[in-house]
């Protein structure tokens, strides 16, 4: 059975929980700098600090749950010896001639098409569609029902620009 732990316990959290549990993962919980542990969301708890990753048992996969881009690509990179799991809720169409990289999230009824590229640790939100020959880049967050059509997008690490 595959085990996983949300870096991020907002609600964008418990969107990647349900897509986990989808996708055939049991939800050990959050892991949060903010909320206490203990504190109980949507059926999952809070474990503790992000830092805490590294006590949990060997073979817990990771994902992060944090929709700012710069905040994502922190953490990953602080963290980049934890093995990052790729989710793709099963309502989502991945072409099988598409990459996705490690950690990144696709979410419900999100299309990516052929010869795609996406990087790591991206976020393609819900009825997002990435068209054929798409880059999107490391730690990029496509929004719901955004189309992007046959272009590159690299992400803008900035607090105040979180998606396209």
């Amino acid at each position: 059975m595959k085990t996983l732990a949300i870096i991020g316990g907002g609600q964008h959290g418990v969107v990647v929980a349900e897509i986990a549990e989808a996708t055939g993962y049991t939800v050990k919980g959050f892991l949060d700098d903010t909320i206490p542990a203990g504190t109980e969301i949507s059926g999952y708890k809070v474990l503790g600090k992000t830092e805490l990753c590294r006590n949990l048992e060997q073979g817990t996969e990771f994902v992060i749950a944090v929709g700012n881009n710069a905040t994502r690509k922190a953490i990953a990179e602080n963290y980049s010896d934890l093995h990052w799991a790729t989710l793709i809720h099963p309502s989502a169409v991945v072409s099988r001639r598409s990459t996705i990289g490690e950690g990144t999230v696709i979410c419900a009824n999100a299309v990516v098409n052929t010869l795609t590229k996406v990087g790591r640790h991206c976020i393609i939100n819900t009825l997002a569609a990435v068209e054929h020959g798409c880059e999107i880049g490391d730690y990029c967050h496509i929004a719901p029902g955004t189309i992007v059509n046959a272009y590159k997008i690299v992400a803008e690490l900035s607090a105040e620009k979180r998606y396209v």
